[in-house]
């Protein structure tokens, strides 16, 4: 498969919200949980107001469908928190090495984060 990595931007929120509740899927959780399950404070705080100083990442897509495929960001920490950084690959598009050149292209763009 054919896919492209950019950047992510400030405009690019709306995919993180879709991202993050694509990291919740999973076969455990069985129906899946309901989207607005993505503003409660616990998860939310992955996502609102990005574009905040130091917030950063990147997005994958089909390269031919432009499909959104998944994302990887990281938000500075707020006072002594330890970072995270946190990312998602669609279901269906798990376990094809996507996920894995997400973390190579942030860690290649932040090796001092690594």
């Amino acid at each position: 498969m054919e896919y492209t990595i950019r950047p992510l931007t400030a405009q690019d929120e709306p995919i993180l919200w879709e991202m993050l509740y694509q990291a919740l899927q999973t076969a455990e959780i069985q129906p899946p949980p309901s989207r607005e399950i993505v503003r409660e404070p616990e998860y939310a705080r992955y996502v609102e107001g990005w574009g905040r100083a130091g917030d950063a990442g990147f997005v994958v897509h089909d390269a031919e469908k432009h499909e959104l495929l998944g994302a990887v960001w990281f938000r500075p920490p707020a006072s002594d928190a330890k970072p995270e950084l946190a990312f998602a690959v669609k279901p269906g598009y798990r376990k094809h090495g996507i996920g894995a050149a997400l973390l190579t292209q942030w860690v290649k763009a932040n090796p001092e984060q690594s």
